[in-house]
């Protein structure tokens, strides 16, 4: 899976933020800040993972998918 990340850098600090998912991890290189980005990404698909899902509406189904990460 490919995740989108931003990065931006600021006076000593890279901050990165993964689209689509809230929250920011900084790091001192951009390498840091994108290595924590990934982290915190797989962290946020696990807990969502084992989160009840919704149910589906009328007409709709509901699939469980396998993801690596």
């Amino acid at each position: 899976m490919k995740i989108r990340v931003v990065i931006t850098k600021e006076k000593s600090r890279y901050w990165a933020e993964v689209l689509g998912i809230p929250g920011l991890v900084s790091g001192r290189t951009a390498e840091e800040a994108a290595r924590r980005a990934r982290k915190a990404a797989a962290l946020y698909f696990e807990a969502a993972a084992e989160q009840l899902p919704m149910p589906a509406r009328s007409g709709q189904s509901v699939q469980y998918l396998d993801l690596r990460v």
